[in-house]
């Protein structure tokens, strides 16, 4: 018999924890240790980002969400809650004001990126890690 998945709280950031003792014991996790450790900690997984004060996101300097009519946002989630910068129009650098509605999410790719972008020695020790 299958246990019956729970999507509280406390269950998800559990599931987090163990996919993380998991990936220490060098099961095949594709998500870097870090991710894992920041999944574990979210503080409600029903709000996929937030704003901290402080925090910096790898968005709108680190990667660009582009549509094919060249109007570009931050990352794709921005896009409704941004104004878009018509980059056959205007230079991203010179425009962008690198103000953003949030500054940390659970988006997979993106909040790999991020950790990435704001601790690269760490990122780059935890991903080296993976084949040593």
């Amino acid at each position: 018999p299958s246990k019956a998945f729970s999507n509280s709280q406390a269950a998800l950031s559990e599931f987090w924890r163990n996919l993380s003792v998991e990936k220490k014991k060098k099961r095949p996790v594709a998500s870097s240790r870090i991710y894992l450790e920041n999944m574990a900690v979210w503080p409600d997984y029903r709000k996929t980002s937030t704003f901290e004060p402080g925090k910096r996101c790898a968005a709108g300097y680190g990667f660009l969400y582009v549509d094919p009519a060249g109007l570009a946002w931050p990352c794709a989630y921005t896009k409704s809650k941004t104004a878009a910068i018509d980059l056959k129009k205007a230079n991203w650098s010179e425009t962008f004001s690198g103000k953003t509605p949030c500054n940390s999410c659970i988006v997979g790719p993106h909040l790999e990126f991020s950790l990435l972008y704001n601790e690269p020695l760490r990122a780059a020790y935890n991903a080296a890690s993976n084949y040593f």
